[in-house]
């Protein structure tokens, strides 16, 4: 693979992470109870790891003189702004369940040197994001059910 297609592939994974449904959220909150303020702490720390995945793949990609693209928020992110919140955190489980996988791929894909151990450091961090978003989205349904 070359250098130009590393970066292209890197890039996109940039906008992965820039324009997840994660970062959305973390822009837009929704309304919700006490219940859901401890919530919104622990997913705003989720948001700030991913925000500093995603920073520390584009200073690699700046110091190889790779030109940033920036991608848009999908619009069907729209459509969660009046949702509950165990339903959004499923939604975020979901989509940060994709993330992961594409992050992995890359990570198993032809990259060497700096670039592989990067994206192998950012695969383990959004595992380990999409393990705490399943674990919040558990804990609200399980609020549910125990406020029937």
């Amino acid at each position: 693979m070359s250098e130009n297609d590393t970066n292209h592939r890197l890039n996109g994974l940039l906008i992965d992470l820039e324009k997840s449904l994660l970062q959305y959220v973390g822009e837009c909150w929704p309304w919700t109870s006490a219940h859901g303020r401890s919530i919104r702490e622990d997913v705003q720390e989720l948001v700030a790891r991913q925000q500093s995945d995603a920073t520390r793949l584009a200073q690699f990609l700046i110091e190889r003189d790779h030109p940033l693209e920036s991608g848009a928020y999908p619009t069907e992110y729209t459509r969660l702004h009046y949702t509950a919140l165990a339903f959004l955190l499923g939604e975020l489980d979901r989509n940060q369940s994709a993330i992961a996988s594409r992050v992995q791929a890359v990570a198993g894909s032809e990259l060497n040197g700096a670039g592989a151990d990067l994206v192998n450091e950012i695969s383990t961090s959004e595992q380990q994001i999409q393990t705490r978003l399943r674990e919040l989205a558990s804990q609200a349904r399980s609020s549910i059910v125990d406020h029937e």
